[in-house]
């Protein structure tokens, strides 16, 4: 996180309904957008059903990864990666004020994805 100039502001760890929860941090970097990157029980496939916006599918190593707008007209885009319990979760706001505001949320968060994901465990 150091290499791409993030700060780590605040534990992520949110227990939604029906079960469904996600651990982690947040970040923002010097370009001030903001990264929560957290582990959830969310499978690509319940992500896959809920229709979201724009979805991008693509493999990073042999994981299964993701790119979906959640948030309406929102810049925000949220990337996952396919674990045995769930996924990775990053979830990057790159709103109109920041350094980068034609920068794409999604290329944004594919790429933070791109470089973390290669560092899970295989059998996670």
């Amino acid at each position: 996180m150091d290499s791409e100039g993030f700060i780590a502001t605040s534990r992520k760890d949110t227990d939604g309904g029906g079960g469904i929860m996600w651990r982690g941090c947040g970040w923002v970097n010097r370009r001030e957008y903001t990264v929560s990157i957290t582990t959830t029980n969310i499978t690509l496939e319940r992500v896959r059903a809920k229709g979201f916006r724009d979805p991008q599918e693509f493999m990073i190593g042999s994981r299964h990864a993701m790119t979906t707008r959640q948030f309406g007209d929102h810049p925000a885009c949220v990337a996952d990666a396919e674990m045995k319990e769930g996924s990775l979760e990053i979830l990057l706001d790159n709103p109109p004020d920041s350094e980068t505001p034609s920068s794409d949320s999604c290329e944004l968060a594919r790429s933070l994805l791109e470089k973390i994901a290669p560092l899970i465990p295989a059998n996670a």
